[in-house]
């Protein structure tokens, strides 16, 4: 059976728990500007991480 886009490269792991990192800074108050720079993504891909769930 196959494994699923990023499971055995520790891919999609990676990207959960960065983006639960950036939620909790969210929550806790930082602003989507500064989260653009500590991680690196633009203005959109924060929010869609920010706003999604």
């Amino acid at each position: 059976m196959r494994e699923g886009w990023g499971e055995k490269s520790g891919t999609r792991e990676y990207l959960r728990k960065r983006n639960m990192e950036i939620r909790a800074r969210f929550r806790a108050g930082s602003p989507i500007d500064q989260l653009t720079e500590v991680f690196c993504l633009s203005y959109d891909s924060i929010k869609k991480i920010v706003y999604s769930r």
